[in-house]
């Protein structure tokens, strides 16, 4: 599932101080933590997801090369 409220925080769909963005941030961080598997496709969206209170750890390692037909 990709699911992002700061995307639309960024964009200016949301205010991050709104009801709906602080809702929308608590749903996401209850799903990073209940995801059985999370990918990050590179290092600025697997810092952001640390960011968010997940275990790096819980990030596998895997490079995401635009054009490959196997992993890097």
């Amino acid at each position: 599932m990709d699911f992002n409220p700061d995307e639309a925080i960024a964009a200016g769909w949301l205010r991050a101080d709104s009801i709906a963005a602080k809702f929308l941030e608590r749903l996401s961080r209850f799903s990073l933590r209940r995801a059985n598997w999370i990918i990050a496709l590179d290092r600025f969206m697997r810092d952001r997801i640390v960011a968010k209170g997940i275990a790096r750890k819980r990030l596998p390692c895997c490079h995401v090369v635009a054009g490959s037909r196997r992993p890097v």
